[in-house]
């Protein structure tokens, strides 16, 4: 998955259609893909949280590739296998649920086969083998190209690779600056990126799509919006990466948000960082960071800072 650092850029779409509807949907699908962005990611959850429609954002991207030519380069990657939003003790890894949410995905956005598919959560109480033989199945059948795994322990994602069942491509996972100085989430089947999980990737070639890369807007709100930070990026050390970031934003006249996605991308070429913007014009100033070059004084100061030293340990995956 080598790309240069805009096309590392990922849309995500949690959000999508819920603001401004089908139309303005369309417009940010139609910007991201004019301003040089090549992935998509989506999951067959997402605004299920929402009454009514289900797979409102497959859906709406569905819509939105049968409407005008697709690009060769752009890449759509889903997300299965997630537990209903009601039930969310209640593992949905069997065979029937996984094969289930596919078809569902390949109908919601109208693809024959789909680029890259998430298992969206793990489910440790069952084999790795088991979890992935309807993936194998549905790849051999030329429903899917590429697998990854979602909210996966680095534990568990090295015996997929060893299973030989099917190649793992992807890990998705919690990561951002504020990654190993947030307080702990309030969802624990939630995954961040660590040293070993870092590692792993180095070492088996996996490319690290990391969602909440922007912090929920926490570096253009913790001075003048505090009571709008979530909860787990309201500490000390959140803010002392916070003035950092802002001191070199400062400095390169640029955004604090741009700069802490930029620190990612210029972190490591592993690193996929999606965002999530709510109109065409956040969309042009986040894809700015593209184009941000970190010199080595500054990166090797935000590493300090933010923790990001400790993914270069050695680690046993």
């Amino acid at each position: 998955m080598a790309r240069n650092d805009k096309q590392r850029i990922v849309l995500g779409s949690s959000h999508l259609g819920l603001d401004g509807g089908t139309e303005h949907a369309f417009r940010l699908l139609d910007a991201f893909v004019a301003l040089g962005g090549t992935i998509i990611d989506t999951a067959a959850v997402y605004s299920d949280w929402i009454p009514g429609e289900k797979g409102r954002s497959e859906r709406i991207i569905g819509d939105w590739l049968q409407s005008r030519p697709r690009p060769p380069e752009l890449q759509i990657a889903t997300k299965g296998g997630h537990p209903f939003l009601d039930s969310m003790s209640t593992s949905r890894l069997d065979a029937n649920s996984i094969l289930s949410d596919i078809e569902g995905s390949l109908r919601r956005l109208r693809v024959d086969e789909i680029d890259l598919y998430y298992l969206h959560r793990d489910d440790e109480g069952r084999p790795v083998e088991e979890i992935l033989k309807p993936l194998a199945d549905a790849r051999s059948q030329g429903k899917i190209v590429e697998v990854g795994l979602s909210n996966w322990r680095p534990a568990r994602i090295l015996a997929a690779i060893e299973s030989d069942l099917i190649p793992i491509a992807s890990n998705q996972l919690f990561g951002n600056a504020l990654s190993f100085v947030a307080g702990p989430l309030a969802d624990a089947s939630i995954i961040r990126l660590d040293g070993a999980a870092y590692q792993q990737a180095r070492r088996h070639s996996l490319s690290m799509m990391l969602f909440s890369s922007q912090c929920q807007g926490f570096f253009n709100r913790w001075k003048t919006r505090p009571d709008e930070v979530p909860s787990h990026y309201g500490n000390p050390e959140c803010l002392r990466v916070a003035k950092d970031i802002a001191d070199v934003a400062d400095g390169l006249d640029a955004d604090p948000t741009t700069i802490a996605l930029a620190f990612l991308l210029n972190f490591s070429p592993l690193l996929f960082p999606v965002v999530g913007p709510k109109s065409s014009e956040q969309l042009e100033a986040t894809l700015q960071a593209s184009a941000v070059h970190l010199d080595d004084q500054t990166l090797t100061a935000l590493r300090s800072v933010t923790g990001y030293d400790k993914l270069l340990t050695n680690s046993v995956f």
